[in-house]
């Protein structure tokens, strides 16, 4: 997969785009923390306890406004570095409206797809944890209307699990869940 033809995503996190689940969501204190002009999240428990499911953010542009009119040669690409991990970090892009959400998983050599609350779970990949690099590659599909996830470790390719993506209103996306848990945008 050649990397020069993939342009750089420019966004940050966006502290409007957490998405809490944990029993403790309707806490006032964030259980995120951002730093470092929003290009780095960190996980913080608010107590004892508050670490499942993972918190989610969203980068604070959509990939549409990205890719600009041509959906069928887009190829644009972030990458995140995992600065401390307890081992449950995800990683993918999220269409909050659809609550749909495709994700690679730190833990387990797995990927997740999410939509209206339906899981699928397929093996693929392998772990990753700290110091470790990951690169979301997007590109558009001949058809127009769809896009294809490739997720890269260290710069080496792991593979693309998710092709056929409806070009739909999906934002980059981190999912922490333990405390200290931190990534930055690299």
């Amino acid at each position: 997969m050649e990397s020069g033809k993939f342009q750089n995503f420019q966004f940050h996190w966006d502290q409007s785009k957490i998405h809490d689940r944990t029993r403790f969501s309707k806490e006032e204190q964030s259980g995120l923390v951002l730093s470092n002009e929003n290009k780095t999240v960190k996980r913080k428990e608010r107590f004892q306890g508050d670490d499942y499911p993972s918190i989610r953010i969203l980068g604070d542009k959509s990939i549409e406004s990205a890719i600009g009119n041509d959906k069928t040669n887009f190829h644009i690409e972030w990458k995140i570095k995992i600065n401390q991990s307890h081992g449950f970090i995800e990683i993918g892009i999220m269409n909050p409206a659809q609550q749909h959400t495709f994700l690679l998983k730190s833990f387990k050599d797995e990927v997740q797809i999410e939509k209206e609350g339906n899981l699928e779970t397929i093996k693929f990949g392998e772990t990753f944890t700290v110091n470790d690099v990951i690169t979301v590659r997007i590109e558009g599909n001949q058809d127009g209307s769809t896009m294809t996830l490739h997720y890269l470790k260290n710069d080496v390719y792991v593979g693309a699990p998710f092709k056929d993506i409806p070009i739909a209103s999906f934002y980059p996306m981190v999912g922490l869940n333990d405390n200290d848990d931190e990534i930055t945008l690299n």
